[in-house]
């Protein structure tokens, strides 16, 4: 079975529904892709949880920080990801840990 990625109109759908995102690789640095799609994505009203362990505990612009995804207190509907490609097999084991509904890429 090949996947298939969704169409347009279901990536709309996705992103109506949701409430919840998860940011894995948040960064405090405002110059990264990062936390510039943070701030959009907080500017249009979605609730947003950094993954970062080297600042988890603190808020990044207002975001909370947390270790890993696990440690998301709430249901996820998206996780978006800024790691490089090395790092993305231990992110999607960790995405299969949670019920978080779609996991998305923005390699860096």
């Amino acid at each position: 079975m090949s996947f298939q990625n969704p169409n347009q109109e279901k990536i709309f759908q996705y992103l109506d529904e949701a409430k919840v995102i998860a940011i894995v690789g948040l960064s405090d640095k405002p110059e990264k892709t990062s936390y510039q799609i943070a701030d959009v994505l907080k500017s249009h009203g979605y609730k947003l949880y950094g993954v970062n362990p080297k600042l988890a505990g603190q808020s990044i612009n207002e975001i909370p920080v947390v270790e890993d995804l696990v440690a998301v207190p709430e249901t996820i509907d998206i996780v978006d990801i800024f790691r490089r490609s090395e790092f993305l097999p231990a992110v999607a084991k960790e995405f299969l840990k949670t019920d978080a509904k779609v996991f998305g890429l923005s390699l860096v």
